[in-house]
């Protein structure tokens, strides 16, 4: 069997025995190579210890893909035995709140998702990312850590894929340094921002939806509209001072804009 997928919600055997079934399916998983693995469970019936051991054997077992869904009430630690693996290549991580406090290697890791509601500080947030030199598709739904303004940096050379939901009322920026990057999508309430370090000249295709954007939006706005092939746009309320200039004949754009202000007159363009 290619694909193992356990959930404590569904095991109503002794405390322990869940974590003791995982083991031994795993430890008898005769495949040459563990294509995916999905665990879902509370850290209430399933310790640390437990948990690196699961992971140990399935990397033990080629795994290449991850999938952790943990239910935690406070802030969980990531196993240890998570953050040094030469061939898994996706990582899904829905976790609460957590936090990773040793260096991360994951040299063959290509997708990484963060699931909506995981929480995770911006060190945690950098660590993880630098233990990734070969990340190529990054898909981001994670809240703030605290309400004061948080900054999330994405330094990723090799990142061709971006995608970032923000569904809360916390404030938040992004600084992204990705200059391979041929996809983009932001998702965004409100007090979001964002700034690229780089050009992305190599951008194919960008989607923005961002409800009160900040000014520091508006001003990367040029960037991506000189450089996309195909755009959405659907920004509420700012001010876009717009002098765009088209250089491929390729170029698609579809934008909605709402009480969109010029450097002369207002106007509303659908």
């Amino acid at each position: 069997m290619p694909r193992l997928d356990f959930d404590s919600c569904d095991h109503k055997g002794k405390l322990g025995t869940f974590s003791n079934n995982v083991c031994e399916s795993l430890l008898s998983h005769k495949a040459l190579v563990l294509e995916s693995l999905h665990i879902s469970f509370s850290t209430y019936k399933c310790d640390a210890t437990e948990i690196g051991m699961w992971i140990g054997i399935a990397y033990a077992q080629h795994v290449r893909k991850l999938v952790l869904d943990v239910e935690s009430r406070g802030g969980f630690e990531l196993p240890r035995s998570l953050y040094n693996c030469e061939i898994l290549e996706t990582l899904r991580l829905k976790a609460g709140s957590f936090y990773l406090n040793d260096q991360v290697c994951l040299k063959s890791l290509k997708t990484l998702y963060l699931h909506p509601n995981s929480v995770i500080s911006e060190a945690s947030f950098v660590n993880l990312l630098s233990g990734c030199p070969n990340l190529e598709n990054l898909v981001v739904h994670t809240l703030p850590k605290s309400r004061s303004l948080t900054t999330f940096t994405i330094s990723v050379p090799s990142l061709l894929r971006l995608s970032i939901s923000k569904q809360s009322n916390y404030s938040c920026s992004y600084v992204i340094n990705a200059p391979s990057l041929k996809y983009l999508k932001i998702e965004a309430n409100h007090k979001f921002e964002f700034r690229l370090i780089e050009s992305v000249t190599n951008l194919v295709e960008a989607h923005l939806l961002i409800e009160n954007a900040s000014p520091m939006v508006s001003e990367n706005l040029m960037s991506l509209l000189t450089s996309a092939k195909r755009l959405s746009l659907e920004l509420l309320p700012m001010q876009v001072g717009f002098q765009i200039f088209l250089q491929s004949v390729e170029l698609l754009v579809v934008i909605t804009l709402f009480h969109v202000r010029t450097n002369t007159a207002p106007y509303a363009l659908d």
